[in-house]
C-alpha cells in the first residue's frame, strides 16, 4: 500500500511545482524517476530497503504522470523550448515519462512550434503513452484554434472521422480517446456542428450489450467530453435551431427516453443502429448536457436532469448517476448557486432531507436505508463539487466552513467505527482522532457503502482545494494530511485525489490559484472527475492521462510587491477594489497574496504609511498586464519603495523602529522644525539616537559621511560649532523623512548665503538672491494652489523646500536693507539717484554690489519697465495737477496703486522684464514716487 500511495504522488506533485522554474536549454531536460526506496529507522541508524520491482503495466501511466509534473514546472514565458529542444530531448527508445513529457509541454503551450513531420515520427513509432500525451498536448496548445491541419492530423486516430471504407485503426481505445478530446480541446467553444454530431455519435459506439470493449467506459466518456468542449456554454444561444435534436439524443444517451424527434429528417440515424448501454452513456451524457447549457439558466434543459422524488423512485436509478444530475443542473442552474446551506439542501428531495448521520427508524430494511445513504451522499458531492467550481480560487470564508463541515461528516462515515470530526475539535483534527488499527467491512453492503462515502469523501476534498486553491489554508491541510497518512485503508485512486487536493491547496507554492471561466470549469470537470482509478493500470472507467487537463483552468493572480531596490518581495498592505454585477466591494490584503478574479479587480492601492503611495487603476486591462500581475516573471510585480525613515515589516513589525521615534517624533516632522537658522525643535536624545542608527535607515555614502563628520563626529575630528551641528541634524532628519538626501546639501548652501549676507552683504552675488528669491515665489505659489485640495504628501513633496526657512532666510537677508532705508542711508541715496536717472549707478564698487543685491532682492523690475513706469507717473501728476487725490486717497497713494497695477498687467500678460516683481514688498516705489515729479 505504501507503494501504491508513492506512485499516486506525481499529479499532486505536478500542481505542488507548477511554473516554478525556467528551462535550461543548453542540457537535456532530466526526469527523475519515482523514488520506490524505503528508509526505515532502526536501533543505532537507519536502514535503507530497496523498492520492488514493478511490472511495466503497473509504472507506466505513474511514469507519465511523474513526466507531467516535471514540465509543467517549467514556466509558460520560458524561452528557447522549439521544435528542435524537443526533437534533441527525445530519446531514442520513447518512455511512458516521455510521453507526460510532451503532453508538459503543450499544456503549457510550448507546442505551438513543433513540426509536422516530428509530430509524425512520434506517431510512426505507436507508443501508446507518447501517442496520448501527443494528442492531448496539441490539443492543448492550440487550444480553441480550429487548426485545419492539426484536425487532418488528429483525424488520423478517430475511426468516425476516417473516410468511409477505410481499414480499422491499430491505435488503442485510450489513443482514440486521447484523441477525441484533444479535438474537443481544438474545437473549444466553436460550435462545429459537424465535429458535434461525429463526438455526440462516439459515446454510444461499440457499447452493444453482445461486443463491448474493455475501455468502453472510458471511450464514451471522451467523446462525451469532446462534445461538451466543443459545444460549451453554446445550448443556449436562440440561433442555433439545431439544438433540439442534440438535446434529444442526449436524453437518449441520459435516460433511454426516445422522442419523435429522432425520426425526423435531421435525426441523427446512424447511432440509432445500437441501442446505447445505459450503465456507459448515461453519466458522461448527463455531464455534457450541463456542458452544453453551462450558466444558461434553462429550467426546462434542467428539468430533463430529474432527481427522484420518492424511495421508489430511486430503486431506478443509480446512485453515482444522481452525482452527475446534482452535478449538471448545477451547471445549468449557474446563477442559482449559493453559498448556503439552505442551497445545498434544496439539492435533496424532502425524503432525503433528514440529517446524514442519523438513519430513518422506520426504514423497512437495511436495503432502503443503505439505497437512502447513498443516494444522499452522492447529492451533496455533487452540490458541493458545483458549489467549488462557481467559487473556485475565491477563498471565500462561508464556502470554506461550508465545505469543511460537510468534509467533516463524510469523514465519519467513510470510517467503519464512526470517527469524526467534532466541531469543538476542528482545529486540531489529528489530536482528537483515534481511529482503530483494524477499519474493515464484514458486509457486502457495508463495504460499498464505506467505498461511496470514501469516492465522496474525495471529492469534497476536491472541492475544499479548489476553492482554497494556493492559500495554503491551515484547517484545509490538517484534514488532507489525516487522509494522507490512511494509506493502509485508502487505495491508489483514494490516495491520488488527497495528493491531488494538497497540490491544489498549494498551488505552484502558493503563487497561483484557479478561474471558474467556461474553460476552467470544463477543465476542472474532466480532470476531477470522481470515477478513481482502482490501481497503476486501471484505464478501464477513466483514463488517467485526463487528470492532468487542470492545467488549463490555472490562473495567474499572485500579487507580489517588491522593492525597487532590491527587487526582493516585501511584506506590504494593500487595498484591493473589486466591481461584481454594479456593486463595488474593497478588500484589505496582505502582499504577496492571491487577487480576486480578474475581471472583477478595478484598482489595487498601496496602504501602508511606509511606502509611498502607489494607484493601480485596472478598469481598462482589468490587471492582465504580465509586468504587473503575471507570477510567471521572476522579478516583476508592483515596485514599491520604502519610504526613507522607516524600516519594512519584517524588520519591525509593531513600527517601534522608524525614525520619528528614534527622533521623538510621534507626530511625524514638525512643520517648522528648519525655521531657524541657529536651532532645530527637535529632542537632542532623538537625534543622538539617530546619530547612532541612522545607517539603518539608508546606505546612501554621502549621507554616512555627512552624520560621521558634522553630526557625530569623533572624539579625534574637529567639532563643528553647536549651531552648525544641530542645523545639520535637522536637516538629515528633514532629508530623509523627504527621501530627498539631496536637499541636505541646498539647506546648507542657503544657510551660508543667509549668514554670508548678514556678514557681509557686498560680498554676496546677485544672482544668489534671484535665484532665491525664485525658489521663494514658486513654493509659495505652488503651496497656495494646494491648499486645502490635496493631502499632506502632495503639498510635502509640492513644496520640496520648507517655507518657513526660506522666508526667514530671505527676511534675515534684506533686514539690513530695510533698515538703510528707513533711516535714510546711503541705500537710499544710491536708489534714488538710480529711480530718477534710469540706471545710474554710484561710483563705488562696493555701493554698486549693494545697490544691485537690493534691487535683486525687492524685485525692482528691469530699465526699460523702469522708464515706461516713469513715464506713466509723470503723465498721471500731471492729470491730477495739484489735486489731492479721489476718494479721500492722497495723489501718492493713487500713484503707487496705479504703479502696482500696471506692474501686475505686464507681469499678466507674459512681459519677462516684469515677472520679477511679483507681489512683494514694494517699499521701492515710494523712493521712486519721492523723484518721479
Amino acid at each position: 500500500m505504501l507503494i501504491s500511495r508513492t506512485l499516486a504522488l506525481p499529479v499532486g506533485q505536478g500542481m505542488l511545482t507548477y511554473a516554478t522554474s525556467s528551462a535550461v536549454i543548453t542540457t537535456a531536460f532530466d526526469i527523475p524517476p519515482i523514488e520506490t526506496t524505503v528508509k526505515t529507522a532502526r536501533e543505532g541508524g537507519t536502514q535503507v530497503v530497496p523498492g520492488p520491482v514493478l511490472e511495466p503495466e503497473m509504472s507506466t501511466w505513474p511514469d507519465f504522470a511523474n513526466g507531467v509534473a516535471q514540465v509543467l514546472q517549467i514556466r509558460a514565458d520560458s524561452n528557447g523550448i522549439d521544435n528542435s529542444w524537443i526533437a534533441y530531448n527525445k530519446p531514442r527508445d520513447l518512455t511512458a515519462s516521455h510521453g507526460g513529457f510532451l503532453l508538459g509541454l503543450g499544456l503549457t503551450g510550448h507546442l505551438r512550434k513543433m513540426t509536422r513531420w516530428l509530430i509524425y515520427q512520434y506517431f510512426d513509432a505507436r507508443h501508446e503513452p507518447t501517442s496520448v500525451g501527443l494528442l492531448l498536448g496539441l490539443g492543448a496548445s492550440h487550444l480553441a484554434s480550429c487548426d485545419p491541419r492539426l484536425t487532418n492530423t488528429m483525424s488520423l486516430h478517430v475511426h468516425a472521422l476516417l473516410p468511409h471504407g477505410s481499414r480499422d485503426l491499430h491505435s488503442s481505445p485510450l489513443i482514440q480517446s486521447a484523441a477525441l478530446v484533444g479535438i474537443g480541446l481544438l474545437y473549444l467553444g466553436s460550435g462545429n456542428r459537424s465535429m458535434a454530431e461525429v463526438a455526440l455519435s462516439e459515446v454510444s459506439r461499440q457499447c452493444s450489450s453482445e461486443e463491448a470493449p474493455t475501455e468502453a467506459q472510458a471511450y464514451a466518456f471522451a467523446a462525451a467530453m469532446t462534445f461538451g468542449l466543443i459545444m460549451l456554454g453554446r445550448g443556449g444561444e436562440a440561433t442555433r435551431s439545431g439544438d433540439p435534436l442534440l438535446v434529444s439524443r442526449l436524453r437518449t444517451l441520459i435516460d433511454g427516453r426516445a422522442t419523435a424527434s429522432e425520426d425526423g429528417p435531421g435525426g441523427l440515424g446512424r447511432a440509432k443502429a445500437v441501442k446505447p448501454d445505459l450503465n456507459v452513456t448515461s453519466a458522461p451524457a448527463t455531464l455534457t448536457l450541463g456542458l452544453m447549457y453551462l450558466r444558461t439558466g434553462r429550467q426546462e434543459i434542467a428539468g430533463i436532469l430529474e432527481i427522484p422524488q420518492s424511495a421508489n423512485d430511486l430503486q431506478f436509478v443509480r446512485p453515482d448517476l444522481l452525482f452527475t444530475r446534482t452535478l449538471a443542473r448545477s451547471l445549468i442552474l449557474w446563477d442559482d448557486i449559493a453559498d448556503s446551506e439552505a442551497w445545498i439542501d434544496s439539492n435533496l428531495p424532502a425524503f432525503l432531507r433528514s440529517p446524514l448521520g442519523k438513519r430513518q427508524r422506520d426504514a423497512p430494511s437495511l436495503g432502503v436505508q443503505q439505497t437512502l445513504d447513498l443516494a444522499r451522499f452522492n447529492i451533496l458531492a455533487g452540490a458541493c463539487f458545483a458549489l467549488a467550481l462557481k467559487y473556485a480560487g475565491t477563498a471565500r470564508w462561508s464556502v470554506h466552513s461550508l465545505l469543511l463541515s460537510t468534509y467533516d461528516v463524510f469523514y465519519a462515515r467513510a470510517t467503519v467505527n464512526g470517527a469524526s470530526l467534532r466541531p469543538a475539535d476542528r482545529r486540531l483534527p489529528c489530536q482528537v482522532l483515534t481511529l482503530s488499527p483494524s477499519l474493515t467491512a464484514s458486509t457486502f453492503q457495508q463495504r460499498i457503502r464505506l467505498n461511496a462515502a470514501r469516492s465522496c469523501l474525495c471529492v469534497v476534498a476536491l472541492s475544499l482545494a479548489i476553492v482554497m486553491a494556493g492559500t495554503g489554508e491551515l484547517s484545509v491541510l490538517s484534514r488532507l494530511r489525516l487522509a494522507h497518512g490512511q494509506h493502509e485503508r485508502f487505495g491508489y485512486g483514494v490516495q491520488q485525489a488527497v495528493h491531488m487536493s494538497l497540490g491544489l491547496l498549494f498551488l505552484g507554492k502558493g503563487l497561483a490559484t484557479v478561474g471558474n471561466s467556461p474553460t476552467a470549469v470544463a477543465a476542472m470537470v474532466c480532470a476531477f472527475y470522481p470515477n478513481f482509478n482502482i490501481d497503476p493500470s486501471d484505464n478501464a472507467s477513466y483514463p488517467q492521462a485526463f487528470r492532468h487537463l487542470w492545467a488549463l483552468a490555472v490562473e495567474p493572480r499572485c500579487l507580489i510587491a517588491r522593492d525597487v531596490e532590491s527587487r526582493e518581495p516585501v511584506y506590504l498592505p494593500v487595498k484591493v477594489k473589486t466591481e461584481e454585477k454594479g456593486a463595488y466591494g474593497s478588500h484589505h490584503l496582505i502582499s504577496p497574496t492571491l487577487l480576486p478574479p480578474l475581471d472583477r479587480l478595478v484598482s489595487v492601492t498601496i496602504d501602508s504609511p511606509r511606502y509611498w503611495p502607489l494607484v493601480l487603476d485596472l478598469r481598462q486591462k482589468r490587471g492582465r498586464s504580465p509586468t504587473i500581475l503575471d507570477h510567471h516573471r521572476p522579478l516583476e510585480g508592483i515596485y514599491v519603495k520604502r519610504r526613507a525613515g522607516y524600516l519594512s515589516y519584517a524588520d519591525d513589525p509593531k513600527g517601534n523602529r522608524t525614525l520619528f521615534v528614534k527622533a521623538g517624533l510621534a507626530n511625524g516632522l514638525p512643520e517648522a522644525d528648519l525655521g531657524s537658522m541657529s536651532i532645530a525643535p527637535v529632542a537632542q536624545e532623538g537625534l543622538a539616537s539617530l546619530r547612532q542608527s541612522v545607517a539603518a535607515y539608508t546606505s546612501n555614502p554621502f549621507l554616512l559621511a555627512f552624520v560621521r563628520r558634522l553630526c557625530a563626529p569623533s572624539a579625534s575630528a574637529p567639532a563643528p560649532s553647536k549651531d552648525l551641528q544641530q542645523f545639520c541634524e535637522s536637516a538629515l532628519l528633514e532629508g530623509l523623512v523627504n527621501d530627498q538626501p539631496q536637499l541636505i546639501a541646498l539647506y546648507l548652501h542657503i544657510r551660508h548665503v543667509g549668514r554670508l549676507s548678514a556678514a557681509a552683504p557686498h560680498l554676496l552675488p546677485a544672482v544668489l538672491m534671484q535665484n532665491l528669491r525664485l525658489a521663494l515665489d514658486h513654493i509659495d505659489g505652488a503651496a497656495g494652489a494646494l491648499a486645502g485640495q490635496s493631502t499632506d504628501d502632495e503639498r510635502r513633496s509640492a513644496a520640496l523646500l520648507r517655507l518657513s526657512f526660506l522666508r526667514e532666510t530671505t527676511d534675515a537677508m534684506t533686514a539690513p536693507f530695510a533698515q538703510d532705508l528707513a533711516r535714510g542711508g546711503s541705500l537710499r541715496t544710491h536708489l534714488q539717484r538710480y529711480l530718477g536717472d534710469v540706471g545710474s549707478k554710484p561710483d563705488d564698487q562696493t555701493a554698486q554690489d549693494e545697490l544691485a543685491l537690493y534691487l535683486t532682492s525687492a524685485g525692482v523690475p528691469a530699465l526699460p519697465v523702469l522708464a515706461s513706469l516713469r513715464d506713466v507717473v509723470l503723465e498721471a501728476r500731471a492729470y491730477l495737477g495739484g489735486q489731492a487725490g479721489v476718494g479721500g486717497q492722497g495723489q501718492d497713494a493713487m500713484l503707487r496703486l496705479l504703479v502696482k497695477a500696471t506692474l501686475g498687467r505686464l507681469r499678466n500678460g507674459g512681459h519677462t522684464m516684469a515677472c520679477q516683481a511679483g507681489d512683494r514688498d514694494l517699499g521701492w516705489v515710494d523712493a521712486a514716487l519721492e523723484v518721479w515729479r
